[in-house]
């Protein structure tokens, strides 16, 4: 009798770790302007429309809306890892804050990254309690290499991996009510070997103060707002304003891209062969087969003709 009392208590335990779950509805989020928000999943907000909730990554994670206590809520069950992709991408850089509501009863780590997508991703990690609703807001200021201005994905990582379930709501990017309006921010592409040059300051309706500061001093230092180039590749270049008069602190992001420099002589001329011996796909030296195209859709690139020394 013991026994099966023992197993009795020790199933029963099982099944209520195993169906744990929130008795109550997430935290109504604060009332809030329209253009203070951009919503990707809250009942409180216009969200983004075409979201794609789950795309096919290879994850084990299953994705479903329940209600809870009546309200519609994502349950994340089997979490490993799971993508968000945007329609499109949306532009951010405006925005202060990234809000998450979770409840877990097992998740111990909840990694969000924000993703430019083909180019670069950046985590911040949650330590959620198991006590109920975690109700998170993120400063933005910790994806400073992410450009805000076009994030495209989101991903959600679960520790322990694989076995995580998470309950969440209220997903959605925001700024407050005395947050500077800014925009027109942008940084010209530029070649490795390029002088330094001046960044153009942003549109705003504060009197604030930019500075700026550089995702990656491997490609760029800043000093003032005079950009010296040290490299190839991609920095973030941050706008942050200071807080003036009615106004708080705000910050925009724009890419600087620094490619290298084009060779400053043509390749070499091919030998004289015959055409019977040659199959050529691009040269001016022989007769060319025809391609259908030099840059497929499962590649990052951009691909350009351009000419080198008179040569294509």
């Amino acid at each position: 009798m013991k026994k099966q009392f023992f197993l009795w208590v020790m199933l029963t335990m099982m099944i209520c770790k195993g169906f744990a779950q929130p008795s109550a509805a997430a935290p109504t989020p604060p009332s809030r302007n329209a253009g203070d928000v951009v919503s990707l999943f809250s009942d409180a907000y216009t969200d983004l429309s075409g979201t794609d909730w789950f795309p096919n990554w290879g994850q084990s994670t299953v994705v479903s809306d329940v209600s809870v206590d009546g309200n519609t809520t994502k349950l994340y069950s089997t979490l490993n890892y799971q993508g968000i992709e945007i329609a499109g991408s949306i532009n951010v850089s405006s925005m202060q804050n990234l809000h998450i509501d979770i409840w877990t009863s097992n998740c111990t780590a909840f990694e969000i990254s924000l993703i430019n997508e083909g180019v670069g991703e950046q985590a911040y990690t949650v330590t959620p309690t198991s006590s109920g609703w975690n109700s998170v807001d993120i400063a933005l200021s910790n994806y400073s290499n992410v450009n805000l201005a076009s994030v495209g994905q989101i991903k959600l990582v679960g520790t322990p991996f694989g076995s995580s379930t998470v309950y969440m709501d209220n997903m959605y990017f925001w700024k407050s009510a005395n947050a500077p309006t800014i925009s027109g921010f942008s940084v010209p592409a530029k070649v490795f070997g390029d002088a330094a040059f001046t960044l153009s300051a942003p549109t705003s309706n504060s009197t604030g103060a930019f500075t700026y500061t550089s995702g990656n001093t491997s490609v760029a230092t800043i000093s003032g707002n005079t950009v010296t180039l040290t490299g190839v590749g991609t920095s973030i270049i941050t706008a942050s304003q200071a807080a003036d008069g009615g106004f708080s602190a705000g910050s925009i992001t724009a890419n600087l891209v620094v490619t290298s420099p084009p060779p400053a002589s043509a390749a070499p001329t091919p030998p004289a062969r015959n055409a019977s011996n040659v199959v050529s796909m691009y040269s001016d030296a022989y007769s060319n087969v025809t391609i259908d195209t030099w840059s497929a859709v499962w590649d990052n690139a951009n691909v350009e003709d351009v000419t080198v020394s008179g040569n294509n």
